[in-house]
């Protein structure tokens, strides 16, 4: 490089250098970044985002935000209605064609987790910025006269001053009830209530070094939207042409005590015993602080039979410093879990009042049922009620939150209820999870997931910590298929839909469920539903369909050898209004996955004993053996013979009444041995051994002939596994068939009468009735047997042709 060319490039890095320390040197305020979300109550997207950012927005994080309420999806958002001029102006100056919407310092930015966005706060405000803005108020009786002040180091004539009237919390606590589509939300921060003069804003025409005031009033208006005491100001400065807010100020005091546990927060704690909590209250601000105690959940504290009690309920604490409340508890009788919600709340400050809060709770020892909640919002808390006529002294609630899941070992509990809605779908790893480690040790699970089925095989997904094994969980352990997901929805309006049980099945049991909120006060809903197929060989069998058609599938239970069973279903139990039929069905899937690691099993080596042929008052005796292949003694209450024909037939071993109740340990054997004595000749008798235990009931069809003959039209194999039916006379004159009832791999030869194998007719999997022809063998005159075999069993037909 020459001389002249370097100075050149030495000239022009200085001149660069100069300007970045110029705008440096500019910025020299502190800065406030502002969130503006968009958002709506009738937007379940929205609620999980609602809850981040109670972690995130706060003027000591240095933050603070404005949440505009859209008329969509669904109209009639209370804050929309208040004031949907404001609310539509910013959204169209953004743009915003979908909620939840948030845009940072006037950036669009993701509103994924609370982690990522104190980020990009801190990021922004690591810049500093080059103006100030002071935010004054005084209150009137019937609004507030604003003042803002602005000090620039930069020129600020292509920018806007907003100013907005923000109610730091509104509650609302009917709105599930009054708003047609409600996403669950009855508590609301930050709602705009009014921009001032506008939403268009006050345009600007500063110079630098230049110090300017703003002068705004506001009436406030009566009505939910506005609750008294909790009106404060956010202003901040947009440049018009990049949309950049370069500051924000804000009035905004708030005095909130500074709450923590001493102890332990999550505990076991005896039926009816009690424990004692230490908790420190510090006041943070430079004022004196007047603070009340108080328990804020007492009631539903008490309603489940607990109670507890402060050693102190008022006290004024001078800046800086704190004091110690003893919070004593007792438990109920019941199992439960106890979330005690302790609240430290200032009284007369000059300013906005925010209670100090802290959980700490208790588990009952010993519960049997969880139903995990906080995965989605809003719906597990409807299992307990549909729970209680007869497990509603084992259930128990409870979030689930790490520092909880750390406290209370999942695999201590029997059966665990899991429910995801469409919000908390990208949950289905951490479930699964959860799921597998309770099933591995013999504890049921329930897990309703409208669209997890969805999300953990949608191939994105897989490269993402948890997806790939919720997957295998799904597809390999429970052996199912995902088909398609069902809308449940037209633009803004749910689709009802009807789920059907399946009949005879001991969960389905011919149910009818319907769903997408039936009547409009019932707040649970859902837009999707999975339907899916279970693969060949899986041990999961369906339980539920939707839309009246066999083939939806949204309904499935599970029984692996060795593990826990599991009830999946893509529809939730909350989505039916219908207390009863809730009630019902929850009774049903408990009943299915109770007691888990402690049930009786119940399995016959026989599924019927085919006595053949007896001549008339002869006898002939044939066995069965009934295992407990389950985890506790198994109860028979009942082996009885009863039908047409049960006369005939008697059970003279191994019989059992409720005088005489067999008890058959785990992994023990029980041999039944009935005998067939016909006192006729009768072509065909038939009866049913039945058995009632504490595993359930089972039947063992029997039958047998008194009739001397050569041929038979229909046979069974000594297990009931195979059965032949001849499809036509026997004597054979013409063409025939036979008719073969398996599920599982056979093999159908015939053999002539000297035991010779005359053909292999059929050789594969028969999965229920399979009809093979026999017209092809020009079968000479002549007796022969068709013999269906698996390898260990078989059924042997004779058929006699004639010509």
């Amino acid at each position: 490089m020459n001389t002249r060319a370097l100075i050149r490039l030495v000239a022009f890095s200085l001149v660069a250098l100069m300007c970045v320390v110029s705008a440096g040197a500019q910025n020299t305020y502190d800065r406030l970044s502002i969130l503006e979300e968009f958002t709506s109550a009738t937007c379940p997207p929205c609620v999980p985002v609602g809850v981040m950012l109670k972690d995130v927005i706060s003027p000591s994080k240095n933050v603070v935000s404005v949440r505009f309420h859209m008329n969509w999806p669904a109209p009639n958002d209370p804050f929309n209605l208040d004031n949907p001029t404001d609310n539509d102006s910013r959204r169209q100056y953004y743009a915003v064609s979908g909620i939840p919407d948030g845009y940072l310092n006037g950036k669009k930015t993701a509103l994924s987790t609370a982690a990522s966005l104190i980020s990009a706060i801190n990021a922004d405000n690591d810049k500093k910025s080059p103006i100030k803005l002071t935010v004054t108020e005084v209150k009137t009786t019937d609004g507030g006269a604003v003042t803002i002040k602005i000090n620039t180091n930069v020129d600020l004539k292509t920018h806007k001053l907003h100013v907005a009237v923000v109610s730091y919390h509104t509650e609302i606590p009917d709105l599930t009830q009054t708003l047609a589509n409600s996403n669950g939300e009855t508590e609301f921060d930050d709602a705009m209530n009014k921009m001032l003069p506008n939403a268009g804003g006050t345009s600007l025409s500063m110079s630098a070094k230049e110090e300017k005031t703003f002068n705004f009033t506001y009436n406030r208006k009566a009505g939910v939207c506005w609750p008294e005491g909790m009106q404060y100001v956010v202003a901040y400065v947009q440049n018009t042409s990049t949309k950049e807010v370069i500051n924000a100020g804000t009035n905004l005091v708030v005095f909130e005590p500074v709450v923590e546990v001493e102890g332990k927060a999550w505990d076991y704690i005896a039926r009816s015993g009690t424990k004692s909590q230490t908790i420190t209250v510090t006041n943070p601000t430079n004022s004196e602080l007047p603070v009340a105690f108080s328990i804020k959940n007492a009631d539903a504290l008490a309603s489940a039979g607990w109670s507890a009690s402060l050693d102190k309920d008022v006290i004024s604490l001078k800046p800086g410093t704190s004091t110690t409340v003893m919070v004593t508890t007792t438990a109920g009788s019941r199992a439960y879990f106890g979330a005690i919600e302790f609240a430290a709340t200032p009284q007369n400050v000059a300013g906005i009042s925010k209670e100090g809060k802290v959980q700490f709770g208790y588990l009952t020892e010993g519960a049997k049922i969880v139903v995990w909640s906080g995965i989605s919002q809003g719906n597990a808390g409807n299992y307990i009620p549909a729970l209680e006529t007869s497990y509603g002294q084992e259930v128990v609630y409870v979030p689930a939150a790490d520092e909880i899941l750390q406290a209370y070992d999942p695999t201590s509990f029997d059966v665990g209820i899991f429910s995801l809605s469409i919000d908390g779908r990208f949950a289905i790893p951490g479930v699964a999870q959860i799921a597998q480690m309770m099933t591995k040790v013999g504890k049921g699970v329930f897990v309703s997931a409208p669209m997890g089925l969805a999300v953990a095989t949608y191939p994105d997904n897989q490269s993402s910590p948890g997806y790939p094994e919720a997957n295998a969980w799904l597809t390999s352990k429970l052996g199912l298929n995902f088909v398609s997901s069902s809308q449940r929805y037209t633009g803004n309006t749910l689709t009802p839909f009807a789920v059907t049980g399946v009949t005879g099945d001991e969960v389905g049991m011919g149910g009818t469920w319907n769903c997408n909120r039936p009547t409009t006060n019932w707040p649970f809903y859902v837009q999707i539903t999975d339907l899916m197929s279970i693969k060949n060989g899986s041990n999961s069998i369906s339980w539920a369909y939707a839309d009246g058609n066999k083939s939806n599938i949204v309904g499935i239970r599970c029984a692996n050898p060795g593990e826990g069973r599991v009830v999946y279903s893509s529809f939730g139990v909350e989505h039916s209004n219908d207390a009863t039929a809730r009630k019902t069905l929850m009774e049903r899937i408990i009943k299915y996955l109770m007691p888990a690691g402690d049930r009786p099993e119940i399995a016959l080596n026989a599924s019927s004993l085919d006595f053949g042929y007896v001549a008339k008052d002869a006898k002939k005796e044939l066995a069965f053996v009934i295992t407990n292949t389950g985890k506790a003694d198994l109860v028979i209450s009942e082996i009885d013979i009863a039908g047409a024909d049960a006369t005939e037939f008697d059970v003279i071993d191994g019989r059992a009444d409720v005088n005489n109740r067999v008890k058959v340990a785990p992994n023990g054997k029980h041999t039944v041995r009935a005998q067939f004595w016909p006192g006729s000749e009768k072509a065909l008798f038939t009866a049913a051994i039945s058995i009632k235990s504490n595993a359930g009931d089972k039947t063992v069809p029997v039958r047998g002939t008194s009739v001397a003959t050569s041929v038979e039209t229909d046979v069974v194999s000594e297990t009931g596994a195979i059965g032949m039916m001849l499809a036509g006379s026997n004597p054979v004159t013409s063409s025939t068939a036979v008719r073969v009832r398996a599920n599982e791999y056979v093999t159908l030869t015939v053999v002539n009468a000297a035991g010779e194998v005359v053909a292999t007719i059929f050789n594969g999997v028969i999965s229920g009735q399979e009809t093979i022809s026999l017209g092809s063998l020009n079968l000479a005159a002549g007796t022969y047997n068709v013999v269906a075999s698996n390898g260990q069993d078989r059924a042997v037909m004779s058929i006699v042709v004639v010509r």
